[in-house]
Formats: C-alpha cells, structure tokens, sequence
C-alpha cells in the first residue's frame, strides 16, 4: 500500500505540482492500493477541479505536521495501521522519523525537496536578504540545517534541479549522514493550459512588466523601487508601469509606501494581490516583459511559464536560473538596479533580441516533460519501491 504526503503544503508553486500530481494520479486509474495526506488548502484547490468531495482515499490535516505534534503521531499511527510500503512525500520535509520494531518494519521512503537555502545557498545568500540583521540570518541558517537534518533517513531524495542536487545541503546528506542514499532529479514543468495557451499581446498602453511572485525577502522586489528612480531619470520617454503580485498590505508593498519619495513613483506599480492558479496565463499574457530576479531559487515555474506565453523574459544572472531558462532570456545582475533597468530599456528598444530570445525560450521548453510525463517519472520510483 502506497501512502502519498502533501499534508505540509499550504501555499506557493509547491500547491500546483501536487495538485497537477493528484490529478493524473485520479486520471490513471491504478491498481495499486493508496492513500492521500492532504491540506485542507490542497485539498480545496484539487476539489474545485475534480470534486474529490466523497473520496475516502483522501485524509485532510487542518494543521501542518511541520508545526503540530499531533498530526505527525497521526501520520505514523496510520502509516503503521496501514501497513504502508511506500512513504512519498512530494516536498518534505516531513518532520516524521521512522522506526523499524518487532512488529513493524518502516517503509520505502521516497521524499522530494525544494528549499534553496537547505540545498545550494551560499553565505552571500544570506548577506544579500538579511544584510545587518546577524539573528535573522543565523537563525534562517540554523533551520535549513534542520531541515536537512529530517532528510538524512530518506531511501530516495528527489530534487528539481542538478544545481539543487550537487549543492552543499545535498552532498552533507548523501556524503556525512547516509551514503547509500540515492539522489535524482524530476524537474518542474510548464503547465499543460501554457503549452495550449492561445498568445495574447498586451493592450495596456504603457510597457507593463510583470513580477509573478510572493512576498518573499529572497524575492527582491524591492530593489524596483530603485529601478523605478533609473528609468524615470534616464529615459523620461519610457511609459512602463511595475504589475506586481502582492498585495496591499504586503510587508514588502508597506515598506514601498514608506519611502520618502514613493509619492513621486507610487504611479508606476500596480500591486495586485494573489494571482489564483488558473488566472496565471492571463496576467502573463498582459504583460510586455516577465522579470524574475529572485536571489534564490530552486525551479520557480514563471521562467517557463513566460517562454510558453512567448514573453520576453529578464532574469538573474545566477546559476538555478541559467539551468532553466537556457539561452531563453536576458540575464542581469539582481543587485544591480541600474543594470535591471538597462535590461528593460534594450527590451522595449530591441524588437530584434525580443524575437530572439522568445525563439529561444520556445525551444528551452523541449528539454522539460509533460506535465503528465512528469507524474509518470515519479510514479515509476513509487512503485518500484512498491514493488
């Protein structure tokens, strides 16, 4: 019997892959016996797609394992009444520990893994997001440790990207804790409603830029504000305005309106909250650029997601984001505003690079699978554990 863990997902790109998986799960039509742990959040967002309402395969958690001692002895009660042979966890980790005993052996655990900092952030990372603030950045350091620390007994970790696998995080636990552990990469993909997506050019008047994202810190939002200052000194001519994914009473939007001259700029961002999953094509296909210039990530969709909405895309010049976007878009320096703002200058200039770098951004999403071919890549490693 096969146990599938979302029980710790409530929010961000994470929500998406598990309910894509859940989804071609349903669709497959398998023989295998299985269970789903599920957030109430992910849950809701499956249900509104398939009416899973009266399927007793699912078991919802109202509280995160993450943070509730509760829930995780829930987990392992069940895993052990079940007599599960395989353990997946689509993004750990679980914060569950495992015991073989006389009448129990543990299962087969499979567990996946998306956290840039646990996996291949440096100490310029962290400098770069908390810069003076020593107990933020010690204590957001001391967490990732942890985390890696839930993955130490995991028979298979799977990553999205090979900057995720080799990186530092990565090799601690395959070369210090346990050496027989096998590492391999299942990467994120576009979703299917993209590679369908019929290109719609933006009707807004002024050059609208795009920024699909949360209020993270690593997220760099901030930095447009200065961007802004830039293009308004130095190309007076250009009518752009900031579309940007967060909401009002966001920590980042709060801390825009609190500089000194934000009433000056204020008219160049439009902050528009949460975008749901299924209005994502629509807000990149009103945009004229897509910026990504997050200081840390592991596989955010956007990037793709921009290339299939035929968009030109800005990114940073980092090496997760090289890995995937290929030679699909223009890189810059996150840190550098002025260089950010020379990017979107050249863009809106350049209708030549425009062409070139969404023809390339095109062929990038080749070398990335199906949603569907995705699922079956998982699907293959669960049951042969099954098995």
């Amino acid at each position: 019997m096969i146990i599938i863990n979302c029980s710790n997902l409530h929010k961000g790109g994470a929500l998406q892959v598990a309910a894509s998986f859940i989804d071609n799960l349903l669709k497959l039509n398998s023989k295998d016996e299985f269970f789903i742990l599920v957030s109430q959040t992910l849950f809701d967002e499956v249900n509104f797609i398939l009416d899973i309402s009266s399927d007793n395969r699912f078991i919802i958690f109202e509280n995160s394992p993450a943070h509730n001692k509760n829930e995780r002895k829930r987990i392992l009660d069940f895993v052990i009444e079940s007599k599960c042979s395989v353990f997946f966890t689509l993004f750990g980790p679980d914060y569950l520990v495992f015991k073989n005993n006389k009448s129990y052996k543990k299962p087969y655990l499979i567990c996946g893994f998306a956290d840039g900092w646990a996996t291949h952030s440096v100490l310029k990372d962290y400098r770069n997001v908390y810069k003076s603030n020593y107990f933020s950045l010690v204590k957001h350091w001391l967490v990732s440790q942890l985390k890696l620390l839930f993955l130490k007994h995991k028979d298979l970790l799977i990553f999205e990207t090979n900057q995720a696998k080799v990186g530092y995080g990565s090799k601690l636990i395959n070369k210090i804790f346990n050496n027989h552990q096998r590492l391999l990469v299942i990467p994120n993909t576009v979703r299917d409603s993209f590679r369908r997506l019929d290109v719609l050019d933006s009707s807004a008047e002024a050059f609208t830029i795009g920024i699909l994202t949360a209020d993270y810190a690593h997220k760099n939002i901030f930095i447009l504000l200065e961007v802004c200052r830039f293009l308004v000194s130095a190309a007076e001519w250009f009518d752009f305005r900031f579309k940007i994914s967060i909401s009002e009473d966001s920590a980042t939007t709060i801390k825009f309106q609190s500089s000194d001259d934000w009433e000056e700029y204020s008219k160049y961002f439009d902050f528009i909250g949460n975008i749901p999953v299924k209005e994502a094509p629509i807000f990149i296909s009103s945009c004229n650029v897509i910026l990504q210039i997050s200081l840390l990530e592991t596989f955010s969709a956007t990037y793709l997601e921009a290339q299939a909405s035929k968009k030109c895309l800005v990114a940073a010049d980092k090496p997760f984001a090289h890995e995937i976007c290929g030679e699909g878009a223009l890189f810059v320096d996150p840190l550098d505003s002025q260089a950010i703002g020379n990017a979107l200058i050249e863009l809106k200039n350049n209708k030549d690079l425009c062409e070139v770098l969404i023809r390339k951004g095109v062929d990038n999403l080749r070398r990335f699978p199906t949603e569907y071919e995705r699922f079956l890549m998982y699907w293959e490693l669960i049951t042969n554990g099954h098995d």
